[in-house]
């Protein structure tokens, strides 16, 4: 499962978006697919580490770390609401993440919470973006290959299982910054009666 939808963001909120982007508290350090606990510690192995921070974190039913600009929040309930439209799913974690030339991520997947009905929201605050700056997406399957390509346009939004495996693409040019605003949703099981 894997949709892509554009055109969900006047100029102007979009804007609003990429300025948030460019004054959250980015660090060195940010690793996709860290399998040590706690997954967020600077010690944890991962696959690659890259520009990052970590926004929100349900890490128990009672203790929840929030540092997500409203802004970001508006754009999850507008794609879950009015776009995606299933209000089964529960927020989970929020990452930001930042990649610049020479910054390739490896390929991982967002299994975070151990159930495969798991699903990621990629939301791209970029004011600007085209296909010569590069900075794609990638979908591969179970062998490594490349199966899509997917380009960082802005406000564009990507919704699929948790579960493929992706990776994204450094930008082509330098000091070109490429945002990415992951939002990682569990989806409940249901027990049929």
């Amino acid at each position: 499962m894997l949709e892509i939808y554009d055109d969900l963001f006047e100029p102007k909120f979009l804007l609003e978006c990429h300025i948030a982007a460019r004054n959250l508290n980015w660090h060195y350090g940010n690793k996709s697919g860290s399998n040590q606990y706690p997954y967020n510690s600077a010690l944890s192995k991962g696959n690659h580490i890259f520009l990052g921070t970590l926004l929100y974190q349900r890490k128990s039913r009672y203790y929840t770390v929030n540092n997500t600009p409203s802004i970001f929040i508006e754009v999850l309930e507008h794609i879950v609401k009015d776009v995606i439209k299933d209000h089964s799913l529960n927020l989970y974690q929020i990452e930001g993440n930042l990649q610049f030339y020479g910054q390739t991520g490896t390929a991982h997947k967002d299994i975070y919470v151990c159930n495969n009905k798991d699903r990621t929201i990629l939301f791209y605050p970029n004011i600007e973006w085209n296909e010569a700056l590069g900075g794609e997406l990638e979908i591969l399957d179970d062998t490594g290959a490349v199966i899509d390509r997917i380009l960082p346009l802005p406000g564009r939004v990507v919704y699929f299982d948790s579960t493929i495996t992706h990776r994204a693409l450094d930008p082509c040019v330098l000091n070109t910054p490429r945002f990415s605003i992951a939002y990682r949703m569990e989806k409940p099981f249901s027990i049929a009666g």
